[in-house]
């Protein structure tokens, strides 16, 4: 058995699930925060 898994952070489950359901990659939008201090910005 050699089937291998790659593991997902949450962001990239989101991202999976999107696509899963019919999103296409063009519909899903990121948002970065205006002075980058290495944590990814959600948004509010």
């Amino acid at each position: 058995m050699s089937e291998t898994t790659k593991s997902l952070n949450f962001i990239e489950q989101i991202v999976e699930e999107d696509l899963v359901n019919g999103y296409t990659k063009d519909q899903l939008r990121f948002r970065f925060p205006p002075e980058p201090n290495g944590y990814l910005h959600i948004g509010h």
